[in-house]
């Protein structure tokens, strides 16, 4: 190997390095202002009489989901891996912090060519985000602005049932299936969040969630498009069942192409300021 090649070679692996801290500190800020101080009072756990009023499938699944007494956690940190299409199907692991009142952050690592990709996505303060490259060097994809402000705001709504009990407040009705319920999230005073709808099944798991959601799938200019996220089992964190095995896909008409598959490694569950 040349030495030319070998400069170059370590070049790149110090700016990867660097952009490698860069993306962890960024998210890390991120999620520190998502993440608000632990009440001074220990809140009242979760009684299931506390959704008697909501749509049925929607008390299904949150009675399901919630053990008697679980506190009313507000936030959530998930560590997972699965496989992401970027052309074909690569392996990810990624790290999240999601409170569905605020905002997430969403940092991943993965490869493409062989070469290492690392960024971020993310929703703070009213604001959507994303930022990747490859080696800390080459931008594959970035954005801010109106349109990833939207698309973030979208995909928070539908994150939501990642924490199944920032939902017990959520504004529910009835959905356009027997075994379906649709709710909205508010975000702060800034954005209101689109309905989103969920599909139960009979023992109170949580099949799905879908909404239209603003993205541009295909290339070309974004829109309004159907975006549903499968489940196929449950993770168990601090009296929570959290749905499990995702499949993200879009949907057009018949054809559900999906784009994202993960399981959840690990998860940590906390309550969040102003918590009654």
């Amino acid at each position: 190997m040349s030495s030319t090649v070998v400069e170059e070679y370590d070049r790149a692996d110090r700016a990867d390095r660097a952009h490698r801290r860069d993306t962890s500190h960024r998210a890390r800020a991120v999620a520190r202002a998502l993440r608000d101080p632990r009440p001074l009072h220990v809140p009242r756990g979760f009684d299931p009489a506390m959704v008697d009023d909501l749509p049925e499938p929607a008390r299904r699944w949150l009675r399901h989901a919630i053990a008697p007494g679980t506190l009313p956690f507000g936030a959530i940190e998930l560590q997972m891996s699965g496989e992401i299409k970027l052309g074909s199907w690569r392996p990810f692991t990624a790290t999240q912090a999601l409170v569905p009142d605020a905002g997430f952050v969403w940092a991943a690592h993965t490869k493409l060519a062989g070469l290492p990709v690392r960024g971020f996505d993310s929703y703070s303060l009213g604001e959507g985000r994303m930022s990747w490259r490859v080696l800390g060097i080459l931008p594959v994809m970035s954005g801010t602005g109106y349109d990833a402000t939207r698309s973030a705001a979208d995909r928070l709504a539908a994150e939501a049932v990642l924490l199944p009990s920032s939902l017990v407040t959520a504004s529910w009705r009835p959905g356009p299936e027997p075994d379906s319920a649709t709710y909205l999230r508010h975000l702060g005073r800034r954005v209101a969040s689109a309905w989103a709808t969920i599909s139960v099944a009979p023992d109170g798991q949580l099949r799905s969630v879908s909404l239209s959601r603003w993205g541009a799938p295909h290339g070309g200019g974004y829109a309004p498009h159907m975006f549903e996220v499968t489940f196929d089992s449950e993770y168990l964190a601090d009296g929570i069942a959290i749905p499990d095995r995702w499949s993200a896909a879009w949907i057009d008409g018949s054809r559900r192409e999906a784009f994202f598959r993960a399981s959840i490694d690990s998860a940590y569950c906390l309550l969040a300021a102003g918590s009654t």
